[in-house]
């Protein structure tokens, strides 16, 4: 097996369709944006989706960027650049909500910056 432009191009326009349908699939099973379900199972596997879906799309971007650069010119860079540091950003916040969040969630169950009531962190 060979890899030609046409594979590569198909292959990122499959990260792009799948990171598509995992967006769809994380709506449906996102958790409450509650401290409470930091400490979930739930909440880890719907922000590793979400890591996955950001390193797909980047990937699919990158095809689609790729397959159509001469066309895309200037604009298109600066499109493409913008757009890929939002799927890079995306990832590291997932990677932090999946991985750290859980962590600091159940190590400090007490502390004022994870109370669900805002205004405890305030409080002297």
């Amino acid at each position: 097996m060979s890899i030609t432009t046409s594979t590569l191009t198909r292959a990122a326009a499959g990260a792009a369709a799948l990171s598509g349908l995992i967006y769809i699939i994380i709506q449906f099973i996102h958790p409450a944006d509650v401290v409470a379900s930091l400490s979930t199972q739930m909440w880890i596997t719907v922000h590793v989706l979400s890591f996955g879906m950001a390193v797909l799309a980047m990937i699919g971007l990158t095809g689609i960027y790729l397959r159509q650069v001469q066309k895309f010119g200037l604009l298109g860079l600066i499109a493409y650049l913008m757009f890929g540091f939002f799927f890079i950003l995306q990832a590291s916040f997932n990677f932090t909500e999946a991985l750290i969040a859980p962590l600091v969630a159940t190590a400090a169950p007490s502390s004022p910056w994870t109370s669900s009531d805002c205004s405890a962190a305030t409080r002297p």
